[in-house]
């Protein structure tokens, strides 16, 4: 439809970005040679009805912030893009993000960046530019990552003045495969009981619906320092 601008704003940090709020509620960045960019789209009013059209939007003290308001109250609108496929330098045909990581005990503008190929250390400061790449060359993609401090004698710094290792590991048992016994088959594992008692309990745990429905989670402990929980699927019987 048709924009109908509410407030413009120009940019004071970068030369030719221009900002326009419209009544539809969108808040749009406009810069010279590169067209208009989305910043912010809201069709109701920001925290309650006010029953108003009335949008506003400037640019705060850093360039990639920008202040969305309306009658209710003002939100900051990032302008921000940390990382894209498709914009990232030597990124390969078909690669996807498998893991975000924040890196904050390392650096306060650092990030992690996994694909099923690679890994990226990002700097908030230099948007989808990497400060680091380095295949992984692991055969299941990595889907979990803890930072861990290296020796302070060591001779090398990353983000400081202290090593850090980010040691990047794909998701693996660490034991053979755990399985809860039905609770049919656990009477033979409990004291012996008398004929009609046997029968009675072997009845009941035959039941879809045995046991005790108010928590249905097990925690099991498969001696690898691994702990599993279990929630057992609902029967449709």
């Amino acid at each position: 439809g048709q924009l109908r601008p509410g407030a413009t704003a120009g940019g004071p940090h970068v030369l030719g970005e221009v900002l326009v709020a419209s009544e539809s509620g969108a808040a749009n960045l406009w810069t010279v040679g590169k067209g208009m960019q989305k910043v912010r789209a809201e069709d109701s009013n920001l925290y309650f009805n006010a029953k108003s059209s009335w949008r506003w939007c400037e640019f705060t003290a850093h360039p990639r912030v920008m202040l969305y308001a309306d009658r209710t109250g003002a939100d900051p609108a990032s302008c921000h893009t940390l990382f894209r496929i498709s914009s990232s330098a030597e990124c390969r045909s078909g690669e996807r993000l498998i893991l975000s990581r924040y890196l904050g005990d390392a650096h306060s503008f650092h990030h992690l960046i996994t694909t099923q190929y690679s890994a990226y250390i990002m700097d908030e400061r230099f948007p989808c530019v990497p400060m680091l790449k380095w295949d992984h060359m692991m055969q299941n993609p990595p889907v979990f990552c803890h930072i861990v401090p290296g020796s302070a004698s060591s001779g090398s710094a990353a983000g400081g003045a202290r090593t850090t290792k980010v040691l990047v590991e794909a998701c693996v048992s660490r034991g053979p495969p755990q399985a809860l016994l039905r609770p049919r088959d656990s009477l033979k594992h409990l004291p012996v009981q008398i004929p009609h008692r046997m029968d009675t309990a072997t009845n009941r745990l035959s039941s879809p619906a045995a046991g005790d429905p108010s928590d249905p989670t097990v925690y099991v402990n498969c001696h690898s320092q691994t702990n599993l929980k279990l929630r057992p699927l609902k029967s449709k019987y």
